[in-house]
């Protein structure tokens, strides 16, 4: 019989929302319309893309187009063009418009939240790029009619960890209420020492802060990396695979190839393959939605039959950039 789980840790990208998705229809559209406005071919395009930060390259396509003007002097003199405003507002609106949960994540997140088992996020994607995904996730699931108000988003999770953001364009967090983001900060650790998964220390790190032993945590992630995070800790935390945040398309893996990170990899075949090679073993697999993992483990008990002070878990606040 497992060990009765009292944490589910939680990675962001393609595990709560298709990410690469939305990113190769916002950046796609980016690309094109910046090559067409610009008079530059796509493969000029794409070496500037490849030279940006990855918080602009992959979350936020605004602050994208002035970096890249930068890198160029010769686009220096269309900085304040009209197209290129019009690509950056058409990536933000792009961008709101296509964030939605995967199927079966809300309902996970509900039954944990009913069941007072705790529940955190740790992505290796910056802070900004993280409360402006849950904002639009809280609106979108309230147009939907899954949630009341935008801020109850926040409500599901206990903590937020992430990686320190750099300098976001002025109209990236513009939609997002003052509120939103003050309640997010004050559930976000950042991760300052800039390190990315997997680290040990950081593993450690969440178990600590939410007071659960490795054997009553569950990790559950999309990438092999999230896999060997779970393992960085004795016991490892048991690894469930969001195998269904790895069916991506091959327009998405195209993209990739053209301007992402070498040291990230996607698609299903490729993980298992690299999964393989690093002897990373899932305890569960999740092949359709989050909430096949209900019916796999024996949860915690809900607080009004275990009783449970709010001094158990005090809330804490972390600093924040």
């Amino acid at each position: 019989m497992n060990s009765v789980k009292k944490l589910v840790v939680l990675d962001f990208d393609n595990t709560l929302f298709d990410a690469l998705g939305r990113w190769e229809i916002c950046l796609g559209r980016l690309m094109d319309e910046f090559s067409r406005a610009n008079d530059i071919s796509l493969e000029i395009v794409d070496s500037l893309v490849r030279e940006a930060h990855g918080q602009h390259r992959f979350n936020d396509g605004a602050a994208l187009v002035d970096a890249i003007i930068e890198a160029d002097p010769q686009l220096h003199q269309k900085a304040l063009s009209k197209e290129n405003a019009n690509n950056k507002k058409a990536w933000l609106d792009d961008n709101a418009k296509t964030v939605t949960f995967y199927d079966g994540v809300l309902n996970a997140l509900k039954f944990w939240q009913r069941q007072g088992v705790r529940c955190v996020i740790e992505t290796d994607c910056e802070q900004v790029a993280v409360y402006r995904n849950l904002w639009y996730l809280g609106v979108k699931a309230c147009k939907r009619g899954d949630l009341q108000y935008t801020c109850e988003v926040l409500d599901f999770f206990d903590k937020i960890y992430c990686q320190p953001g750099i300098q976001e364009s002025k109209s990236y967090l513009s939609e997002v209420e003052n509120d939103f983001i003050t309640r997010a900060k004050g559930k976000t650790h950042v991760w300052e020492d800039r390190t990315y998964k997997p680290s040990a220390d950081h593993m450690a790190q969440i178990l600590f802060d939410c007071d659960v032993p490795a054997e009553n945590a569950i990790y559950i992630g999309d990438s092999y990396k999230d896999g060997a995070e779970a393992a960085t800790v004795s016991p490892p935390v048991d690894f469930v695979w969001a195998a269904y945040g790895t069916n991506v398309n091959e327009e998405v893996l195209g993209l990739y190839a053209r301007v992402g990170s070498k040291s990230f990899t996607y698609g299903m075949q490729s993980i298992k393959k690299i999964m393989k090679k690093r002897d990373i073993v899932p305890a569960q697999i999740l092949n359709t939605k989050l909430s096949e993992v209900l019916t796999l483990y024996d949860w915690e008990l809900p607080a009004p039959i275990r009783q449970m002070s709010s001094s158990v878990f005090p809330q804490q606040n972390f600093a924040v950039t």
